[in-house]
């Protein structure tokens, strides 16, 4: 992992770095005792503060073991690093995707479906005809790993939790795409909205969630073509207001510099637009000028 400098363009290592000390225990499943250190391959990552005032990076991994690593950021100086703190690893067979944190300590893990990885074709197809094929893995600290009531889902993606931890916000592949607002104490999906292939989710300033994904129609797949090159699918970038449950589009482009969009962040102004391709990400100056 690595961190970008969004003053000055410096890039980083975050994690693992050579001159930080081996972490400490403390966070995550006290059965999980060996950092992962090189062997990380992180995928969906999020983070929080805890309740300490702590900084948590929750990152998925699939490097050697299928897991939801703890990592703390630290300040060095006027820089950066991440320490190790502790995991939780995923029952077997299970396909992580997204993370994001609960207060107390916990998490959610998206696991888009169960099994080996040649299920994932035959998940993906029954996915974009409305069947369920994962569901949410939640952990808190003192608990063992279980399933989310109320969250089997269509091949789930991104997952986001209000500040309070009242509602998930989880990215679907039903039907060409939604994002469903779930009660994580009842475990009902109080809410649906459309959004066209939403991938991951981040939190604006506002309090609205920013989704990222491809346009609706042509397939996704097509992006896994030539991964070198442009997307030849649109890029979007929706805004949903969580309480109407409403998603407007905010952003969309097609081609070079952008590959296919997968994650959007606001940062100050700017929107930050990632991609599973490639080494780089996009800034889109002045998006958020206007919410001032």
């Amino acid at each position: 992992m690595k961190l970008v400098d969004l003053e000055n363009g410096m890039v980083t290592p975050l994690y693992p770095a050579v001159s930080t000390a081996r972490g400490r225990l403390g966070w995550g499943d006290p059965a999980c005792t060996q950092e992962i250190g090189k062997a990380l391959l992180p995928h969906g990552i999020h983070l929080s503060r805890r309740q300490d005032g702590a900084w948590q990076l929750l990152v998925v991994n699939h490097g050697s073991r299928e897991s939801v690593e703890f990592l703390e950021l630290l300040p060095r100086g006027k820089r950066w690093f991440a320490r190790w703190r502790g995991c939780v690893v995923a029952p077997a067979s299970s396909h992580l995707n997204d993370v994001a944190a609960l207060p107390g300590g916990g998490f959610l893990v998206s696991t888009m479906h169960m099994g080996n990885s040649a299920a994932t074709r035959e998940a993906a197809s029954r996915a974009a005809k409305g069947e369920n094929t994962g569901f949410l893995w939640r952990w808190s600290p003192g608990s063992m790993i279980a399933r989310q009531p109320g969250s089997d889902t269509p091949m789930p993606n991104g997952v986001q939790v209000d500040h309070a931890g009242r509602y998930a916000y989880i990215n679907t592949a039903s039907q060409g795409g939604d994002v469903r607002k779930l009660d994580l104490a009842s475990g009902q999906v109080v809410a649906t909205v459309a959004v066209p292939n939403p991938d991951n989710a981040s939190w604006t300033m506002t309090g609205r969630l920013l989704v990222g994904g491809v346009a609706a129609g042509p397939k996704p797949m097509a992006c896994f073509a030539d991964p070198a090159a442009p997307c030849p699918v649109p890029s979007e970038v929706y805004e949903i207001d969580v309480k109407a449950m409403t998603a407007q589009r905010i952003f969309a482009h097609t081609g070079a510099p952008l590959n296919a969009a997968t994650v959007a962040v606001q940062a100050d102004d700017d929107l930050l637009i990632g991609s599973c391709f490639g080494n780089s990400f996009v800034a889109v100056k002045g998006v958020f000028r206007a919410d001032e």
